[in-house]
């Protein structure tokens, strides 16, 4: 496995606002019993990291979800997201599933019906 050699500063967007620290397999279920899903819901996960929880959220709710958007500001866990989600999906669920590289806060939420940071 090649490590990514390019310095924090040139690969994230703005302020680090929190450390990486990925939702462990076993929260998922407590993540998605609390947010109990209804139609036609839209899922924000600010600081997605490598998009597991997204992906996650999609397979188990895919009749439910009308979007599931993931946020990340540092590229290497964004391209990693980009990477798990058309290893996932390949080209059928990607218009449910958006990952966008940018700082959680020039993005505009306000459509969200569910919201995870």
């Amino acid at each position: 496995m090649e490590i990514e050699s390019i310095k924090s500063e040139d690969r994230c967007i703005g302020k680090k606002l929190a450390p990486y620290n990925p939702v462990s397999p076993q929260s998922y279920e407590i993540i998605f019993n609390l947010f109990a899903f209804n139609k036609n819901e839209i899922f924000y996960d600010l600081g997605c990291g490598n998009g597991e929880l997204l992906i996650k959220s999609l397979l188990e709710y895919d009749n439910l979800l009308d979007a599931c958007i993931g946020v990340e500001y540092d590229k290497v866990y964004y391209d990693r997201a980009i990477e798990n989600v058309t290893k996932t999906f390949g080209t059928s669920n990607n218009h449910k599933i958006k990952i966008i590289h940018d700082n959680v806060l020039n993005i505009d939420i306000s459509n969200a019906t569910g919201i995870y940071f």
